[in-house]
């Protein structure tokens, strides 16, 4: 594992991202159709990421999102996305884990905890006060990932689908 990179995102690993975005909403549907659709990408996820790398190729320090890689040679072997934000219109930011994903191969050989040791050393450079992550309840994985990096639970979030399935449901 020691040939494996963290760093901040290029345009170049836009394709791959977009790639392990979509796999990992699959795996959503799987366990949660009414959620997640499994022929197209969610549209917020879609937007995050074309515009993370619009203008730049990478995302610049000051901008309200971050992508960070884990990559081996010239392979996207995960991936971290960060989103910014003031707290309460005061002078206070926070960061908020927006997706995460390691690649099968590389699960448990402690890249997703790399990628959010990285993830919180950003976060502590840009002032941030708390990071949070939003993960689905039954998330075992990210949940003990989160806990190992000393993440508490805070809240439970409750939400309402307003989205149609691929069934027309």
């Amino acid at each position: 594992m020691t040939d494996i990179k963290i760093e901040f995102a290029h345009r170049r690993y836009l394709p791959q991202i977009l790639e392990m975005t979509m796999q990992t909403q699959i795996e959503h549907a799987d366990r949660q159709p009414d959620q997640f659709s499994k022929t197209q990408l969610e549209p917020s996820l879609l937007k995050f990421y074309r515009s993370s790398f619009r203008r730049w190729g990478f995302l610049p320090a000051f901008a309200s999102q971050r992508v960070i890689a884990a990559v081996q040679g010239d392979h996207l072997v995960g991936y971290i996305a960060l989103k910014f934000r003031r707290v309460r219109r005061s002078i206070v930011w926070s960061a908020t884990i927006y997706d995460i994903r390691v690649d099968a191969a590389f699960q448990g050989q402690g890249v997703g905890r790399r990628l959010v040791d990285f993830a919180t050393t950003v976060a502590k450079d840009r002032g941030c006060f708390m990071m949070y992550a939003h993960i689905w309840h039954d998330n075992i994985r990210s949940a003990r990932l989160f806990s190992s990096c000393g993440f508490e639970e805070h809240y439970s979030l409750y939400g309402l689908s307003l989205m149609e399935t691929d069934d027309g449901g």
